[in-house]
C-alpha cells in the first residue's frame, strides 16, 4: 500500500484504541509459553468477531497480525492488516474491499491503553456497479442510471425526470477529492442524444449525484487523500495518525 502523508482526524483515536485494546486483554496471563501461530490466531480471532460493531457490517473480514509471540504478548505487533469484503462503512456506503494497515503497534496490556502506533493506512474500492446502485438508491428521480469507471474518467448515464427532458443525458468527467472525505464528479463533456445538453439539465442531475461518495460520517477514522480511477473501479486511499490526541483513559476494559 502506497504511503501518503496527511494531518489526521484525532478524535477519531478511539476507533482503533478499542481494536488494540480487545486483542491484548488478558494475553499475558493466558498465553504465556504457547506457539506464535496460536498467539497470532487469538489475536485475529478476537478482532474479527469485533470489527462488525467497530468498522461496519461486512460479508466477511479476516485479520492478520505479525510479530515475535514474545512481543505479542507484551503487547507488541510488527503489522496488523484486517481484510474487508462488502463493507458498510455508513447506511448508505457499502464499499466492497477495505484495507487497513497497521505497523509498529504497541500497547500497555495491564491498562489496556494504546501507547503507539507507527502508521495506520487504508484502501477502499467501489466498483461501478455498487458506485451506480449507490446513487440510484438517493435518487431514484433520475431513471436508467449507469456510472462507468474507466482511463481516470467517469460517465454517468440517465434518462432524468426533469422539464420534459425525455432523451437520454450522457456526462463524462473526472472524479475530484473534496474535503471532509468526499469526492464529487465535475463534468467536462455532457451530451443528449449526442447533442449538446442544456445547462439546467447537467445543473440536475450534478446536483443530485454529488458527492459521489462521502465518508464524512463513518466509523472509520481516517482521512481520504488520494483517490485512482481505474477500469470499473475507484480506490480511495488514506492514512490516520493515531499517536494524536492519545492519553489517559482512551483503553479498553
Amino acid at each position: 500500500m502506497s504511503k501518503i502523508c496527511v494531518d489526521s482526524y484525532p478524535e477519531h483515536s478511539s476507533f482503533l484504541t478499542c481494536i488494540i485494546g480487545l486483542m491484548f486483554a488478558g494475553l499475558s496471563l493466558t498465553l504465556a509459553g504457547c506457539g506464535e501461530g496460536f498467539v497470532a490466531g487469538k489475536i485475529e480471532s478476537r478482532v474479527e468477531r469485533r470489527l462488525p460493531e467497530i468498522i461496519g457490517p461486512a460479508d466477511s473480514y479476516k485479520v492478520d497480525v505479525s510479530g515475535r509471540t514474545a512481543a505479542m504478548i507484551s503487547g507488541k505487533l510488527s503489522k496488523m492488516i484486517i481484510c474487508g469484503k462488502g463493507v458498510t462503512l455508513q447506511r448508505d456506503l457499502k464499499v466492497d474491499d477495505l484495507i487497513v494497515e497497521m505497523r509498529g503497534v504497541r500497547f500497555d496490556t495491564e491498562t489496556n491503553e494504546l501507547v503507539s502506533v507507527e502508521e495506520t493506512t487504508f484502501e477502499a474500492v467501489l466498483s461501478q456497479k455498487s458506485l451506480t446502485r449507490l446513487i440510484a438508491k438517493k435518487r431514484p428521480e433520475l431513471k436508467e442510471l449507469k456510472v462507468e469507471l474507466r482511463d481516470s474518467k467517469a460517465t454517468v448515464s440517465t434518462r432524468p425526470s426533469v422539464l420534459g427532458l425525455s432523451a437520454g443525458l450522457s456526462l463524462t468527467g473526472v472524479l475530484h477529492l473534496e474535503p471532509k472525505n468526499k469526492v464529487s464528479f465535475i463534468p467536462d463533456r455532457i451530451s443528449v442524444a449526442g447533442l449538446p445538453a442544456p445547462g439546467f439539465a447537467v445543473d440536475y442531475v450534478s446536483e443530485r449525484i454529488n458527492p459521489i461518495m462521502d465518508l464524512s460520517l463513518a466509523k472509520f477514522p481516517a482521512e481520504i487523500t488520494e483517490l485512482t480511477v481505474s477500469t470499473g473501479r475507484l480506490t480511495v486511499c488514506g492514512k490516520a495518525d493515531l499517536n494524536r490526541g492519545l492519553g489517559a483513559g482512551k483503553g479498553v476494559e
